[in-house]
């Protein structure tokens, strides 16, 4: 992901996961994405479970300009375990607070652009990955082609 532009001191992080499966639907697997709120790229990615240990590996590809600064997550409780030792630069918006509302919109729509973007991913669709080999190539793939798509924006 060498193509994201540097944070500036104020850019701030969207943390967001969405599920998929290998294989068949029985084989369940995470998408943890950490995406920049100001130029919207995808500053790192990983697959795994749903729990704070695939959060964690998440984090620690996160590149350290962005592991200083704010980040929004939804109401999962995972992300108060991960932020337990820096509650304050953690931002949790649930869906349903009104106050918050929005926080978390701009990952929700990189979910979606993924989800069309790598036919593994769509919600009813004959295309699955047949393996967590070749889920994360195409994700690579499309993390690289939309971090390019992102970077032209602002140059």
């Amino acid at each position: 992901m060498n193509e994201t532009l540097k944070p500036c001191a104020w850019d701030e992080l969207v943390v967001d996961e969405m599920w998929s499966f290998v294989f068949s639907k029985a084989q369940q697997v995470w998408i943890w994405v950490a995406l920049s709120r100001r130029h919207l790229q995808i500053v790192a990615f990983h697959l795994g479970k749903r729990d704070l240990e695939s959060a964690q590996k998440l984090w620690e590809q996160v590149p350290w300009p962005w592991r200083e600064g704010l980040v929004f997550t939804d109401g999962l409780k995972t992300y108060q375990a991960l932020f337990e030792e820096r509650p304050l630069q953690h931002c949790r918006c649930p869906k349903a607070d009104k106050q918050r509302f929005g926080e978390t919109s701009v990952v929700e729509g990189a979910n979606n652009a993924l989800r069309q973007g790598v036919s593994y991913l769509g919600r009813k669709t004959a295309a699955f990955a047949r393996s967590t080999y070749w889920l994360h190539m195409r994700l690579t793939w499309f993390v690289h082609h939309w971090n390019r798509r992102q970077a032209d924006k602002w140059n």
